[in-house]
């Protein structure tokens, strides 16, 4: 028994990552820096954040400055991981694969 893969309607093949490592054609390329801000917002705004931020709450902190460190934390790791994965469509590879040599193979 064989399975035979159409086209979707727009042309492409419908899938989650079709290209995996491979090298994305400039005319499948989309999106621009500031759409990446968002997503990694909040990726890196999750509960285990929150939860190390609070800390200095229960130490006898300020709630205002405990909240303004996580913000200030969370927006400077968007900083920079935002601008990082924007190289994936100059490069033409997916931020994973191209951010080896920052963070290595288990680090990535």
């Amino acid at each position: 028994m064989s399975a035979e893969t159409s086209p979707a309607p727009s042309g492409r093949i419908a899938g989650v990552e079709v290209r995996s490592i491979d090298y994305v054609p400039l005319n499948e390329r989309h999106g621009r820096v500031w759409n990446q801000g968002p997503l990694w917002f909040m990726s890196n705004a999750q509960i285990a954040t929150l939860a190390v931020g609070t800390f200095s709450v229960t130490g006898g902190g300020n709630l205002i400055w405990s909240i303004l460190a996580i913000v200030g934390g969370v927006v400077f790791g968007t900083f920079f991981m935002a601008f990082h994965s924007a190289q994936g469509p100059q490069l033409g590879l997916p931020q994973m694969i191209q951010s080896r040599p920052q963070f290595g193979y288990v680090g990535a």
